[in-house]
């Protein structure tokens, strides 16, 4: 699961997946694949320096408590480095891994290209559109894209089932650029996309973030062989990290970021949802973690619910 994909196939794959999603959402014609396909694209550029950022983001948003939403990560990420990011497996043993984990495929530069030319051929790259249709039930979940081109960032909100998916193979009617079902057929061409990459290449690597947000709470439900696991650092301490959450007694929420995510992230690795962490290896008094992964793009899920 953890390999590297190779340059060429990548590179294979990548013309073939943007083609048709370009095709899909600016189209009703059925898509076939590029002829460029006997040479490879060129591999992503070595990673900028600087804080990596998004060029496109597709999650879903809902009206409900910030606490809520603490754990809603995207969907799907394009960064500027040529990487797609997308939720990894998840597994169906209790208790589940204490970090949902993400992993990552490469794309190239003109495939990055590909996919902010069919938003573009959509109609979609518009300030201030509701691309819901304002159908949608109270309190549904609604699909959002956040999209970076050309110096300027999208926000847009729409109704991922104001079109239906179309099947690569089969002819769909068009979409009119610029209305719900045009946002709506982008939506679906992205989520094809990235199972289209974990379908035909099967070649994705483990994403390691950069940075986590960290709730850390009360004991966690008693697990059997549940062995406790000490905070690995002095400052910030366990008990000291991040701000009060409201409303909830000796619960604080914080952002890990650069050597504390580093020392984290391995012990983050082997964690369950019901693993006990201590302060040091000789305290008694445990603490549940709730963490979320950051990506590219991400707000901190903390600010809307510390005092």
């Amino acid at each position: 699961m953890n390999r590297r994909p190779s340059r060429r196939s990548a590179g294979l794959l990548a013309p073939l997946a943007l083609g048709l999603l370009v095709a899909a959402c600016t189209s009703g014609a059925p898509a076939t694949p590029s002829p460029s396909l006997s040479a490879p694209s060129p591999a992503p550029p070595s990673q900028p320096p600087g804080p990596v950022g998004f060029v496109i983001r597709a999650s879903w948003t809902q009206a409900l408590p910030p606490r809520s939403m603490f754990g809603n990560i995207p969907v799907l990420v394009v960064t500027t480095d040529g990487r797609v990011l997308t939720p990894g497996a998840a597994t169906e043993i209790y208790p589940g891994p204490l970090v949902a984990p993400v992993v990552e495929r490469l794309l190239s530069p003109q495939d990055v290209a590909a996919l902010v030319r069919a938003a573009k051929d959509a109609g979609i790259l518009r300030q201030d559109v509701d691309f819901t249709g304002g159908a949608m039930p109270p309190g549904a979940a609604a699909a959002r894209l956040q999209i970076a081109v050309d110096g300027v960032s999208y926000d847009l909100v729409g109704d991922a089932n104001a079109a239906v998916p179309c099947p690569p193979a089969e002819t769909c009617p068009g979409a009119v650029p610029g209305t719900p079902a045009a946002f709506a057929r982008f939506w679906h061409g992205l989520l094809d996309l990235a199972g289209r990459l974990e379908a035909e290449v099967n070649a994705e690597q483990a994403h390691a973030p950069t940075s986590y947000a960290v709730i850390v709470g009360p004991p966690p439900e008693p697990w059997p062989g549940a062995v406790p696991v000490a905070w690995p650092v002095t400052d910030p301490a366990l008990d000291a990290f991040g701000a009060p959450v409201r409303g909830e007694a000796s619960t604080r929420c914080g952002i890990a970021t650069g050597d504390l995510a580093a020392a984290l992230r391995p012990l983050f690795t082997g964690a369950t949802r019901l693993t006990p962490f201590v302060a040091t290896a000789s305290a008694s008094a445990t603490h549940g973690l709730t963490v979320r992964p950051l990506l590219p793009g991400d707000e901190d899920p903390c600010a809307p619910i510390v005092e």
